[in-house]
């Protein structure tokens, strides 16, 4: 997003897929606990009794890209899985509304993260879609 607002000129269309622009709790929560996960699978440990969850650094939890958006003037399909444990619908509902190009939200249902891996056949094909549309508007 960032670049598609930098580089107008380069960017015919965009699509997000679980894209954050600001950091909720649940992102918090859902990065520690892939942290944890990953230290005590380097350890062969994976009892959650073993230990506090690390930290992040404070500055993290200020991070915030929603200043670029008004910037994104490219068509824009934000895509986010129902169940990510890393973002609520808030972060595609403001990438939708703030983007000044037209954009589209999609929320998948029964899907966490990475929509075009645990839906991979119905993201692609709406994929497709935005792209094709996205290719004969420009063309």
């Amino acid at each position: 997003m960032i670049f598609a607002a930098a580089h107008r000129e380069k960017v015919c269309c965009l699509i997000t897929e679980a894209a954050h622009i600001f950091v909720e709790d649940v992102t918090l929560e859902g990065i520690r606990e892939a942290v944890w996960r990953n230290i005590m699978a380097k350890r062969r440990i994976l009892s959650s009794r073993d230990g506090p969850r690390p930290g992040l650094p404070p500055p993290f939890r200020e991070w915030n890209i929603e200043a670029y958006l008004s910037a994104v003037s490219c068509p824009v399909l934000a895509i986010q899985g129902q169940d990510d444990p890393y973002g609520t619908p808030a972060q595609l509902e403001a990438i939708v509304r703030q983007v000044s190009g037209p954009a589209a939200g999609l929320i998948v249902p029964a899907c966490g993260h990475i929509p075009h891996f645990q839906a991979r056949e119905a993201v692609t094909a709406v994929m497709a879609d935005f792209v094709g549309k996205c290719l004969k508007r420009n063309q």
